[in-house]
C-alpha cells in the first residue's frame, strides 16, 4: 500500500486560529482592570516561566497578574481566562471539522502534534472537540523534533500538515521520506511561498481535496 498511512497535524494556526484565541485571552481580564497592554507585557514571562519554556498556562498568567496588580484575585483571573479556553471551538478555522471528517472517511489515522504546556494544549484540543477526531495526541513543551524522533514508522506514506516553514524543514531533515504540506499563514505574503519548495495551500479545504485525490491515486499502487 502506497497511499497515505498516517497524517500528522499541527494544531495552532493549522487547525486552530491561535492568533484570534490569544486576542480573546488578552481581553478576558479587562473587567478586572488588566489592560491588553498589561496582558501582553506578562505573556512572554508566562511562556518562559523561571527561564524554562513551559508554554502558556492561565494559572501562571493569573499569578503574574496578581504580582503586578495585588488587588486582582488570581483565582478570579484564572476563571475568566479558562472561560475563553472553554470556547476553543469558536476559534477553529471554518473548514477544520470538514477537513478532519474527510480524512476519517479515507480511513487514515490522524495524529495531533502540538508544542506547549501539555495540560493546556490537551485542554484546548478537547474544548475544541478535536480529540474525538484523532487517534493520538502528542503535546508537551519540548520541541516537536523530540517527539518525532521517537515515533515509530507507519505503513504507507506519512503526511505532515503544518504552518511553520522552517520547523517543517527541520522535521524533513530527520524524516526526509515524509510528505510535507504547508497551510499558508495570513501574516506571510503569498509570494514568499513561491520558493519554499513544498506543497502549500491557503485553506484546509484545498488540502482536503489534494489529499483525497492523492490517497485515491496512490492507494493501490
Amino acid at each position: 500500500m502506497n497511499g497515505i498511512g498516517r497524517i500528522i497535524l499541527d494544531f495552532d494556526n493549522t487547525l486552530f486560529d491561535a492568533d484570534a484565541f490569544k486576542r480573546a485571552l488578552s481581553g478576558a481580564l479587562v473587567e478586572l482592570g488588566v489592560t491588553r497592554e498589561m496582558f501582553w507585557q506578562l505573556y512572554p514571562r508566562v511562556l518562559d516561566h523561571g527561564g524554562e519554556r513551559l508554554g502558556y498556562s492561565p494559572d501562571r498568567h493569573a499569578k503574574l497578574v496578581h504580582e503586578l496588580l495585588p488587588d486582582v484575585d488570581p483565582y478570579q483571573a484564572t476563571v475568566l481566562l479558562e472561560r475563553v479556553v472553554d470556547r476553543a471551538a469558536d476559534f477553529l478555522f471554518p473548514d477544520t471539522r470538514d477537513f478532519l471528517s474527510r480524512m476519517i472517511s479515507l480511513n487514515v489515522p490522524l495524529m495531533l502534534l502540538s508544542r506547549g504546556d501539555e495540560w493546556f494544549q490537551r485542554r484546548k484540543i478537547a474544548a475544541a472537540g478535536l480529540d474525538r477526531f484523532v487517534h493520538e495526541i502528542h503535546a508537551g513543551p519540548e520541541a516537536k523534533m523530540v517527539r518525532i524522533a521517537s515515533l515509530p514508522e507507519a505503513p504507507g506514506k506519512t503526511v505532515l500538515v503544518n504552518d511553520h516553514v522552517e520547523e517543517t524543514r527541520e522535521i524533513l531533515k530527520l524524516r526526509p521520506e515524509w510528505i510535507p504540506v504547508l497551510k499558508r499563514r495570513d501574516d506571510i505574503p503569498p509570494e514568499k511561498y513561491l520558493s519554499v519548495g513544498m506543497l502549500n495551500f491557503g485553506t484546509l479545504t484545498e488540502i482536503r481535496d489534494f489529499l483525497t485525490v492523492f490517497h485515491a491515486t496512490n492507494a493501490h499502487l
